[in-house]
């Protein structure tokens, strides 16, 4: 399902705990063809704080000879992010990079504040025919965005799985009956339909009710 922000960055951790471990992904549309994705079955166990997914682009937060010394004449772009520490769960940003990047990819790299360094936070994401691309994000940070043609990016088959650190696994003869995630057996696709809407619903629900408490305090 996709959450129109309308002009809103803050989501109540509320929300996504109630799609914790569920196969449903929420796109939180922030406006100016910025997105963030969530999917319930990343959400950590405990208590969600609530998520401010404000985004800055083109910020200057990370000092230039850092970024110079990664990007060198590549195009490279930094992005600052409101919120402050781990989110709890795996968000994937989605952003327009222009189409004259098509083709290419971006590499996401992270300020160590701590050690005063750029570290790489995943693989590199191949940049779709419109110039858009999605990167995961488990925590908010400054950030530098570098595009370059991807030599030494690992092929998609056997791939590391970013988030766990493991191996892909290739799919057994078994595996129209189980899930690609977890290998168990997949659930009737109409529990899975009901218990979608019944999330979708409630969090429906308390996007009205705050829309209209917020219109009528507006008033």
């Amino acid at each position: 399902m996709t959450v129109d922000m309308n002009g809103s960055a803050i989501v109540p951790g509320e929300v996504l705990e109630n799609i914790r471990g569920r196969d449903i992904t929420i796109v939180f549309d922030m406006g100016d063809g910025i997105t963030w994705s969530v999917d319930g079955k990343s959400v950590k166990d405990g208590e969600v704080s609530d998520i401010d997914f404000s985004v800055r682009i083109g910020t200057e937060e990370i000092p230039e000879d850092k970024v110079d010394s990664i990007a060198g004449e590549k195009y490279s772009i930094q992005i600052s992010l409101a919120h402050e520490g781990e989110f709890g769960f795996t968000a994937v940003l989605s952003l327009d990079l222009g189409r004259e990047n098509a083709g290419l990819y971006a590499r996401l790299f992270y300020y160590n504040e701590s050690t005063g360094e750029l570290e790489t936070a995943a693989h590199a994401e191949k940049i779709a025919g419109d110039g858009r691309v999605s990167l995961a994000f488990t925590h908010a940070s400054e950030y530098v965005i570098v595009v370059d043609t991807g030599e030494g990016n690992p092929e998609e088959e056997g791939a590391e799985d970013v988030s766990s650190g493991a191996p892909a696994e290739s799919a057994g003869t078994d595996a129209g009956n189980k899930s690609p995630q977890t290998g168990r057996p997949r659930k009737p696709w109409w529990i899975i339909v009901v218990g979608a809407l019944v999330v979708i619903i409630g969090i429906g629900t308390f996007f009205l009710v705050r829309k209209k408490k917020e219109d009528g305090d507006s008033r």
